[in-house]
């Protein structure tokens, strides 16, 4: 057994909002930032918009397991089941490998086992060591991953060049191509953020009661909803990225050259059709991808791919922008984000 490769590295300060993308915002090498629309200050995109552990996964039980299959699932076909029963597993084998090492060093102790060589310990060791790793990185990799595959993609769309998107979406195999691609990354920044996961857990707790899961044999007592979370949000971005690939999305560029820039935040992407009084299945994604430039994905009523923008719409967008956000506002103007300071008055901000 070779494990000593390399050092384990635990990534335990994880960014929920792409720290390369926010850098489109700096100035001086700092990025403006206003947090809980109070405290204003200058700082690094290193230390911000990130929690320790966040994209650390969980093992899921046999009664999450059944929770998500035949109750949140149990409208889908049972291939979408296999995938995101091939998601849990994946998820589980460090926890698996953990349990086997506990309990192979428990016989070991137990039956005082004073002939394994050190080089069995130390690989022991190490093996428990790449579980920890995996139990803590193996997300945050996946989200580097699609980080770095897009970079092309949005300093393309920064020059004002759409070309990668719709040069390539009709190209076959779908999942290929560009288009398809950006599309993949849109969805995982919307689903990603610390926003989103909340109010999805919110809203499960919320209704988990409701659920007929007695009939069922599902004991809700085993159900921690944290833990199922990285299963459904796989699935929600999966069924949301397959939707929009297959409807062939529109995306437009908008192009700011006001006076006033695109601002962005800990929940930079957002449907502007969303409304908290009307419940709607119209979709068209924000994205700003600099103070510059800002793209619509989605079903889109502007049929143009290039539209400059006005000032009075610019400032629509910001507004949309603070109304979606969490905790955090960025941008590379100080004064724009002082019209969202929580004490302006009406007045202040037109």
């Amino acid at each position: 057994m070779l494990l000593n490769c390399r050092k384990i590295q635990l990534k335990r300060n994880q960014h929920y909002v792409f720290q390369r993308y926010l850098k489109n915002w700096e100035t001086d090498n700092s990025i403006w930032c206003l947090r809980k629309r109070e405290r204003l200050f200058k700082c690094g995109t290193k230390g911000i918009a990130l929690e320790r552990d966040f994209y650390k996964v969980h093992a899921v039980n046999n009664d999450e397991e059944r929770f998500i299959l035949e109750l949140f699932l149990y409208a889908q076909s049972q291939e979408v089941k296999s995938v995101i029963l091939e998601y849990i597993n994946m998820h589980n084998k460090p926890f698996k490998v953990k349990q086997f090492l506990d309990e192979f060093t428990k016989i070991i102790n137990n039956n005082s086992i004073e002939q394994i060589t050190d080089k069995v310990n130390d690989n022991l060791r190490e093996l428990e060591e790449y579980s920890e790793e995996s139990i803590i990185n193996m997300d945050e990799d996946y989200h580097s991953l699609k980080e770095q595959q897009a970079l092309s993609q949005i300093e393309s769309l920064k020059n004002g060049d759409i070309s990668f998107y719709y040069d390539s979406i009709e190209r076959a195999p779908i999942e290929m191509n560009d288009a398809s691609k950006f599309i993949n990354f849109v969805v995982i920044q919307y689903f990603r953020t610390k926003k989103l996961r909340k109010q999805l857990q919110d809203a499960i707790e919320k209704n988990i009661e409701k659920l007929p899961m007695n009939p069922m044999g599902i004991n809700i007592n085993n159900i921690n909803v944290e833990h199922i979370l990285g299963p459904i949000i796989f699935f929600l971005q999966s069924q949301l990225t397959d939707r929009l690939r297959s409807d062939k999305v529109k995306l437009t560029l908008l192009k700011n050259k006001t006076n006033i820039p695109f601002i962005t935040s800990d929940q930079p992407v957002f449907n502007i059709f969303f409304s908290h009084s009307n419940i709607t299945k119209k979709l068209l994604f924000f994205y700003p991808v600099s103070p510059q430039m800002a793209v619509l994905l989605g079903e889109a009523q502007i049929t143009e791919k290039i539209v400059e923008v006005q000032e009075n719409e610019v400032k629509k967008y910001n507004d949309k922008m603070a109304d979606f956000a969490d905790d955090f506002l960025f941008s590379s103007n100080e004064n724009v984000l002082k019209r969202y300071i929580k004490h302006q008055t009406h007045d202040s901000k037109k």
